[in-house]
């Protein structure tokens, strides 16, 4: 046990991995019905609970339950995405801003198609050379 702590590995746990996103949903989709499968995802998620979606080219528009506050997610500016595999958890950090958005869904594959599409939507309005952010899965958090 000791050796683990010093190595800062705990039994159980691995350390998070890049996740390579199916960017080709939009395209596969199309626009509209993509953004109504996000919509249908992020209205399943236990929390929070998400209103309105609206997506463009340079955002992703997100009206929250008990707010008439819009949570706009520039594309350029999404730092990371962690999901994390065994509650079903994706944490979204914008950069320069600090601000982390945390989503729980009911389920892995939810968790696993709300990444892929919002890294679909990113790479949609994007030039082919332009970086997606940070993806990285870890599924052996307790």
């Amino acid at each position: 046990m000791a050796m683990a702590l010093t190595l800062g590995i705990a039994p159980g746990c691995g350390a998070p991995r890049s996740y390579q996103p199916d960017t080709t949903l939009v395209a596969r989709l199309g626009h509209e019905r993509a953004e109504a499968r996000l919509r249908t995802l992020l209205g399943r998620a236990e929390s929070p609970t998400v209103v309105d979606v609206h997506v463009t080219e340079e955002h992703i528009d997100i009206v929250w339950l008990g707010t008439r506050a819009v949570s706009r997610w520039r594309f350029g500016a999404i730092e990371s995405i962690d999901i994390r595999g065994s509650d079903h958890v994706v944490t979204l950090r914008l950069e320069n801003k600090g601000y982390i958005y945390r989503i729980d869904f009911t389920t892995e594959a939810d968790a696993t198609e709300f990444v892929d599409l919002v890294a679909s939507f990113y790479r949609a309005g994007a030039r082919a050379e332009v970086k997606l952010p940070s993806i990285t899965r870890d599924r052996e958090r307790p």
